[in-house]
């Protein structure tokens, strides 16, 4: 028979599990989320056109904005369901998606040339929230107290992300112009 100390530790690690994975998977979001379908003029001249977007379909970390970085320098965040654009001089940019809090990046080198728009998506990486879970689960059954089975999730999140080469909360990827503008439709202009 269990002590009734050792029970409370015991809930209090299930506690913990289960608002992380309420705060990452569950809420109740409208689903006629609809902003206007963006008429996006071409780039100004001798200029091009990023335009990034995160849509609807997944809702892990969808009370986090996806910080997105030019060149070390941060442009802008992108929310669940939202998007944003800034023009850039023609040149070859490194963009990064990273957190402060997580460990990890998304890179991805581009090539930016003179009046040419490019679509860029963020999503959430599951592989790296599942090592988080999948570390604070095993410490859990192994008998450690919270603070050991969160550390031991980080543990195994930052693993995870440093063998990947895009690794961290979000993956960052282009994609083509009739897509993102199909899911442009449907998503919200993020505000600076």
């Amino acid at each position: 028979m269990q002590s009734p100390t050792i029970f409370r530790r015991v809930n209090g690690r299930r506690f913990f599990l289960l608002v992380a994975l309420a705060m990452a998977a569950c809420t109740t979001v409208p689903d006629k989320l609809r902003g206007t379908n963006p008429e996006l003029p071409p780039p100004s001249e001798g200029f091009a056109r990023l335009v990034f977007l995160r849509t609807h379909d997944s809702k892990l970390y969808l009370l986090r904005s996806a910080p997105v970085y030019l060149e070390d320098q941060k442009i802008g965040d992108i929310p669940y369901g939202g998007w944003f654009q800034r023009e850039v001089r023609p040149a070859q940019y490194r963009l990064t998606v990273r957190t402060w809090d997580s460990p990890g990046r998304c890179e991805l080198v581009i090539d930016a040339k003179s009046d040419t728009t490019y679509y860029l998506q963020v999503d959430p990486r599951a592989e790296n929230f599942g090592a988080l879970v999948a570390g604070d689960i095993a410490a859990t059954v192994a008998g450690a107290n919270v603070w050991v089975a969160l550390a031991t999730g980080v543990t195994l999140q930052a693993a995870e992300s440093y063998v990947q080469a895009c690794g961290g909360l979000f993956r960052l990827y282009p994609i083509d112009e009739a897509s993102a503008r199909g899911r442009l439709a449907l998503l919200e202009p993020a505000t600076d």
